[in-house]
């Protein structure tokens, strides 16, 4: 017996906005990778509180020749993070074309 393929009918349902289906398909990223790299940025954070103040863009800091390379550290983690993020949105919208596409019967 064949699973039927579904999927969130993001165009279809105006209820949902672009920026809460983006978060909750990024969110969805649930492998061991992503969250160790959260843990790392947490407890970098800890470590290292203006670093977390200069990358949530609170107000500006001066850092020791420490934090600055912590800094460093923080923005690479952060962009992992994203890229993890941008993984997985691309893939859900994959999902969702074939969905239509199956929808409309041409798939």
């Amino acid at each position: 017996m064949e699973k039927e393929f579904t999927f969130e009918k993001f165009l279809l349902n105006e209820e949902i906005g672009v920026t809460e289906y983006l978060s909750a398909a990024a969110s969805c990223v649930d492998d061991g990778e992503y969250a160790r790299e959260e843990e790392k940025l947490k407890k970098l954070y800890e470590k290292y509180p203006k670093v977390r103040q200069v990358l949530d863009w609170k107000e500006p800091q001066s850092l020791t020749e420490e934090e600055c390379g912590a800094l460093v550290q923080g923005v690479a983690i952060k962009n992992e993070i994203d890229l993890m993020e941008f993984r997985r949105v691309y893939f859900k919208g994959c999902a969702d074309a074939a969905g239509y596409l199956k929808m409309m019967k041409l798939l």
